[in-house]
């Protein structure tokens, strides 16, 4: 009779190894650069960004849309514009070590799609 927990370990099976996400998703894409600017890396296409860093650049965005907006952003209406801003930027997903050059960043490109709009 087999022992309680042991019928889910096959024979080659080895326990699961707890990883924490926070540092898995910054470490997926192999990029190791200190800057936003520095083109001697490979930048990761908006399209392949994992969900958790995602919703990180939204926060940043919000946070940056906050002072050159009168209301908040939807999602469905950030998106687009995080997207164009990400592979416009060329950005890795080491440039999230730098929250405050990351939150410059979007500030500047979101304040000139506002200026443009005349939503200032």
């Amino acid at each position: 009779m087999a022992r309680p927990g042991s019928a889910l370990l096959g024979a080659n099976s080895r326990p699961a190894t707890i990883i924490r996400t926070s540092y898995v998703w910054l470490e997926v894409a192999g990029c190791h650069t200190l800057s936003m600017y520095n083109t001697g890396t490979s930048p990761v296409p908006f399209t392949e960004l994992p969900s958790e860093a995602r919703v990180l650049l939204f926060i940043f965005a919000m946070g940056a849309a906050a002072r050159h907006m009168a209301q908040p952003p939807k999602r469905a209406e950030l998106d687009p514009l995080l997207e164009i801003i990400w592979n416009r930027n060329r950005l890795c997903l080491s440039d999230f070590a730098d929250p405050y050059r990351m939150t410059a960043l979007l500030e500047k490109e979101i304040k000139s799609v506002c200026v443009a709009d005349g939503a200032q």
